[in-house]
């Protein structure tokens, strides 16, 4: 169709429209809101479009020349209407009705207003400037049931309902407020007709998969999206040579677009959500990661033991949405040995903290029949890492008895056993002599707790086998009282605070053995901790985020004891660090001292983490993520300020990996220091028992360049320092040192 005669119609259609009672009103935001960001195919002009779609009264528009002119057959009808785009008008797009061999274009004017000659009967549309759309047309028969159209524009379906960006309000006004809906179907050209075409943008991906490592293209790989209501169906794009692919989904009843899977030979597969953007996406898809163990029993003989293995999967393996657990299990064969396949990079444990792009951490059950189960709660696997040498431990039976404060056997007490987790392994009740017996415990470093009405609860760590054990419980005293306060005398309202028996040695209240009683302050600040041991002194604590306050030679039932606490101010740091679910956030003094150390976690999309920080004057911030390079922020404590920061993290950094071997047995506490190459300042870490024990302890976030670690492992009351380690530190690597504990000089350790 030629230029003039498009032209034509769109006069035509436009002389129709504009005389008549019922008016489309176009208007440019939502009803009581702002109005929308503009559009590529949103109207430029001031003010609503106003259409009249109703009947002309003052005589009969298609015998006017114009529409004559504009005819394209005898049998043509004139008939008016509009497009819209995502409930945008469409503007200056061209139309085409195909009937058969007979095919009819028109452009759109403002508003999206066309008007076509179509001779009567059904037709397909279609908008070959927008080869993506999907159309819904909505065909109003008659002028004399205009509410048909009416109804169509303002209850559009609910799939229509959801944009990432406003839409304008659609209002129709005219005389008859009555009808039935349109429904989507082909348009039927009647005599009197108007039609509404409403076409919709759908979900578009485009993207380059690569090799994560290499950036190398990978021909071949595939996406794949799950199409739900209404559709149920799979839509799958092919990358060509470069890599590149397009991914077109229709728009489903879901405020987001459906989850798009990349996948490749050979690669784990990687996730994103579909939605409408201008840029190509670069999706870096990264090789399964394998573990090869072998498992031994006690004599150094290998066993075949099940094996569970559970992770946290990444973001990237479940597109951002709800994270979700994964297990694998295997079963070890004649020689002890087990694979884990297809693990996926970036995993982490169930503390939520990933091990970086190209490594995962995992979770690791062994069960034996004849050994005790073994629990590895973060054993790091890197590409081309080493196998890991799983050690069991037998089981061996314990016998035991409970006695009373003067030594005279306890009857009916519960003794439970603690190994691995902080729930009870194994438990017996003491018979009239007071003995307990227990068939199958672990021959490494375990807890009994003793327990009975009347007297306080005793626990004390054993090394199993031992020929006999003795728990003396105490007789209950007077419960231990006092008051948590601010600085001013105001009370703090629910914060814990815990008593154990002072014997003078404030290391031992972080021993295996101790007791520690519980309790949380009322609306008056006031606690009592009840249970605790008669004639003994305590020491009581109340500890939180930024304070530590403790009072020593607390006696039970004597005066009330008061816990004055610092004075504090609230510190909100927001960490921006893409694709980081976690990062370590610690507070040093102006000295360098650590005052606490907290942990930035997602909350809705933003990374952040709230603490209450002494307001001791000059703090520092140090933030670590693994796969960033460490920052460094200074600020002033003022009391009784909410200080907020923003902390942008750069890609950089490393992990060192100290995987810590040491023989059967209590497993010592370890202490790493180390001066930090990009901040120059000396960093430690502590790990307690039972993480040490053949589990590799990771320093995330540390900056790149050469690093001296000074070790210092400590058991009870014995302290001893190792040599110290170098180590080179480079951006997106994990470095793994070896420890023998063991072979500590001068002092080796109990076996």
């Amino acid at each position: 169709m030629s230029a003039a005669r498009r032209r034509g119609l769109a006069a035509a259609a436009l002389a129709a429209l504009a005389a008549g009672g019922l008016a489309l009103v176009l208007l440019g935001g939502d009803e009581d809101g702002p109005a929308p960001a503009r559009t590529t195919h949103a109207h430029g002009g001031p003010g609503p479009v106003v259409v009249n779609l109703a009947p002309s009264t003052a005589g009969d528009p298609a015998a006017s020349p114009e529409a004559e002119a504009a005819a394209v057959a005898s049998d043509a009808v004139l008939v008016p209407g509009v497009a819209l785009l995502d409930l945008e008008p469409l503007v200056d797009a061209a139309l085409r009705f195909t009937a058969g061999a007979r095919r009819v274009e028109v452009v759109t004017g403002r508003g999206g207003v066309f008007g076509a000659g179509l001779p009567p009967g059904d037709w397909t549309v279609e908008a070959p400037g927008l080869p993506d759309v999907e159309q819904v047309v909505c065909d109003m028969t008659s002028f004399s049931v205009p509410a048909a159209l009416a109804r169509a524009v303002a209850a559009p379906p609910p799939r229509l309902g959801s944009r990432a960006y406003p839409r304008p309000t659609l209002r129709v006004v005219g005389p008859d407020g009555a009808g039935a809906d349109a429904t989507p179907r082909r348009i039927t050209v009647r005599p009197g007709g108007a039609l509404l075409l409403r076409f919709e943008a759908p979900w578009v991906l485009e993207a380059q998969v690569v090799d994560a490592l290499t950036g190398a293209p990978l021909p071949g790989a595939t996406a794949t999206a799950e199409l739900q209501e209404p559709y149920q169906r799979r839509i799958v794009a092919t990358a060509g040579a470069d890599g590149a692919l397009r991914l077109v989904a229709p728009r489903t009843y879901a405020e987001a677009g459906p989850a798009a899977t990349f996948e490749a030979p050979g690669y784990a597969a990687a996730m994103t959500v579909m939605g409408a953007r201008d840029e190509r996406l670069r999706v870096g898809l990264r090789r399964p990661l394998r573990l090869e163990a072998r498992v031994r029993g006690h004599d150094g003989r290998p066993v075949q033991a099940a094996v569970t293995a559970w992770a946290r999967l990444p973001d990237a393996a479940t597109g951002g949405r709800s994270r979700a657990d994964r297990s694998w299990s295997v079963t070890c064969d004649a020689e002890g040995r087990f694979v884990l396949d297809d693990l996926p990079p970036g995993a982490g444990n169930h503390a939520g903290e990933g091990a970086g792009p190209h490594a995962a951490v995992v979770s690791l059950l062994v069960v034996h029949a004849d050994h005790a189960r073994t629990r590895l709660q973060r054993v790091l696997v890197a590409p081309d890492g080493p196998p890991l040498e799983v050690a069991l431990v037998p089981l061996v039976p314990l016998v035991g008895r409970v006695v009373g404060p003067a030594g005279q056997p306890l009857g009916g007490a519960e003794v439970r056993t603690y190994d691995q987790t902080p729930r009870p392994e194994q438990s017996d009740v003491t018979d009239a002599q007071g003995r307990f017996a227990l068939a199958d415990v672990p021959a490494r470093s375990i807890v009994l707790q003793a327990s009975r009405i009347g007297f306080a609860t005793a626990r004390v760590a054993v090394t199993p086998p031992v020929e006999d054990v003795v728990l003396r419980l105490e007789e209950v005293g007077p419960p231990l009282r006092g008051r948590v306060v601010l600085p001013g005398g105001e009370p703090v309202v629910g914060v814990g605070v815990v008593a154990t028996v002072d014997e003078g040695d404030a290391r031992e209240e972080h021993g295996p053995a101790v007791v520690r009683h519980h309790a949380r302050t009322d609306d008056a600040g006031a606690f009592s901790i009840d249970g605790a041991p008669a004639g003994r002194t305590f020491l009581v604590r109340a500890a939180g985020r930024g304070f530590d306050v403790h009072a020593r030679g607390v006696v039970a039932g004597g005066e009330p004891v008061t816990l004055r606490l610092p004075p504090a101010q609230d510190l909100v740091v927001t960490v921006e660090a893409a694709g980081a679910e976690t990062a370590l956030v610690t507070v040093l003094d102006a000295d360098g001292g650590r005052v606490l150390d907290d942990r930035a976690r997602r909350q809705g999309g933003t990374l952040l983490a709230t603490s209450s920080v002494p307001a001791s004057g000059r703090l520092g911030v140090v933030l670590r993520a693994s796969g960033f390079a460490p920052a460094l922020r200074w600020f002033d404590a003022p009391p009784g300020q909410t200080v907020a920061m923003t902390v942008p993290l750069e890609a950089g950094g490393g992990v060192v990996a100290l995987r810590v071997r040491w023989p059967q047995g209590a497993a010592p506490a370890l202490r790493v220091a180390y001066r930090d190459p990009a901040l120059g300042l000396r960093l430690e870490e502590t790990f307690s028992p039972p993480s040490v024990a053949d589990l590799p302890l990771r320093l995330v976030g540390v900056g790149e360049g050469a690093v001296r670690l000074e070790l210092e492992a400590r058991l009870g009351e014995r302290t001893w320092p190792l040599a110290p380690v170098e180590a080179v530190v480079r951006a997106g690597e994990t470095t793994t040192i070896d420890l023998d504990l063991a072979a500590a000089p001068g002092d080796d350790p109990p076996r």
